[in-house]
């Protein structure tokens, strides 16, 4: 029986059939897991893996299909994706192509909103101190928002009711739809390379969050933010937030409160004008009156119907400052006598001859202490010198001999205080009180 033939296949052909098998089982799956070893290439590719309690799928989202993600992927976040099983052949690992990517729990466009918001809130774009003045009475405004659009009319009427003299210069843009943030972002630019306008109005009408979406990028944020011309956000309705609200110089619920809050209503202000220009005539009419009372007391007074009393007034006050002048003058000539005649006291004291006939009178005391004591000391001196030669003379030899005693020496010197070393013949050197005399010894007992 013949040997039935085996089917061997190679590496390449082997994942071609595993790869033909998940396209046909898998073409179109959704799965849901945590993202999970996320990594995005040079070329704008983004991989990552989706993990449960017990398995782990690679996937790969691609740049055509990563654009249409509005929200940021991040490790850890719990997602939805759309797409086919495939496999990758240098690996031989089988992977999910996401074409569609959906966050868990809430929508992708609330979730990218909060992360833009997160990440221009801790940059400072928020911060109020950043926040330019919008000035009072602007001449000339510029308007950012789509001519197609209910919000520029809801804009112009309102301005042309309140003050129909401002000049208006209208930048039409997309404000929805692929490519409006763009649109509004240079828009932006514009106006400010222009810079002939006092005030920026950006804004449309109200829709859903997906119409609202182009204030919710990040480049009209950055636009709005590095505007030197304080912008006004005016995007929806009132409860509608956007991240340009967050950014803008002043938001408004709407376009048409936007028009009102930065346009005065003319009416009003020429009433208060009116009003304040009563005030200021009633005012002045009242300083005059014023005034005209107090002119009216002055000629009423003596002074203007006996003017020569003006001058014998002055002529007493003049006496009386002489008066004065006189009295201090005579005070400050006594106090300054004063100060000379005790400069000249302390003057005697300080004079040279006095100090020197003081000096004299202390080195003649001095000299005088210095010779008694002088005299004191040599006496004591010589009362010491007299005793000290009194007991030297008490213990004299000579003091000795003069009472008949005698001393012998040997012709060296050595005296002999005995017999022992003493030889018949040898030669000896006496000394009595009054001299000395030589002698030979010619006995010893």
């Amino acid at each position: 029986m013949q040997q039935e033939r085996k089917k061997i296949y190679t590496v390449a052909e082997i994942t071609r059939e595993i790869e033909s098998l998940l396209k046909g089982a898998f073409p179109e799956v959704w799965v849901e897991g945590e993202v999970t070893n996320l990594t995005r290439s040079a070329k704008g590719h983004t991989y990552f893996s989706l993990k449960d309690e017990s398995a782990l799928l690679k996937c790969a989202l691609f740049f055509g299909s990563g654009r249409s993600v509005k929200f940021k992927l991040e490790n850890g976040l719990k997602v939805l994706c759309f797409g086919a099983i495939t496999t990758y052949a240098p690996r031989g690992e089988y992977q999910l192509i996401v074409e569609k990517l959906e966050p868990q729990g809430v929508g992708a466009l609330q979730l990218a909103f909060e992360q833009l918001k997160k990440k221009l809130e801790k940059e400072g774009l928020f911060e109020a101190r950043y926040k330019k003045p919008i000035p009072f009475l602007p001449d000339r405004i510029g308007i950012v928002t789509s001519l197609a659009g209910k919000a520029i009319r809801d804009i112009l009427k309102v301005i042309g009711e309140r003050f129909p003299e401002s000049h208006i210069f209208i930048r039409d843009v997309r404000v929805q739809g692929e490519g409006a943030a763009e649109e509004i972002a240079e828009a932006i630019r514009q106006f400010n390379t222009f810079g002939k306008v006092n005030v920026l109005l950006v804004g449309r009408g109200g829709g859903s969050i997906e119409d609202l979406w182009a204030f919710n990028e990040e480049v009209v944020a950055r636009a709005i933010f590095a505007s030197a011309i304080p912008v006004v956000s005016c995007v929806g309705h009132e409860l509608d937030y956007t991240i340009a609200d967050f950014v803008a110089d002043l938001r408004c619920g709407t376009p048409s409160m936007a028009a009102e809050r930065v346009v005065p209503d003319k009416e009003e202000l020429l009433a208060q004008i009116k009003e304040n220009t009563a005030r200021l005539r009633g005012a002045l009419i009242e300083k005059v009156t014023l005034l005209s009372e107090r002119l009216r007391a002055q000629k009423e007074n003596v002074v203007f119907r006996q003017p020569e009393r003006l001058f014998l007034m002055q002529e007493q006050h003049l006496d009386e400052l002489v008066a004065t002048l006189r009295e201090g003058l005579s005070r400050w000539v006594q106090m300054q006598s004063e100060r000379i005649q005790l400069a000249r006291a302390n003057l005697r004291h300080l004079s040279p001859r006095e100090l020197m006939f003081k000096r004299e009178n202390t080195f003649k005391q001095l000299l005088q202490n210095l010779t008694g004591k002088r005299e004191s000391f040599f006496k004591e001196v010589e009362n010491r010198f007299a005793m000290q030669i009194e007991k030297l003379e008490s213990l004299s030899p000579l003091k000795v001999l003069r009472r008949g005693y005698s001393m012998t020496a040997l012709p060296e010197g050595k005296t002999l205080r005995g017999t022992k070393g003493l030889s018949i013949g040898d030669r000896v050197k006496t000394r009595l009180s009054d001299g000395t005399f030589t002698s030979r010894v010619e006995d010893i007992e």
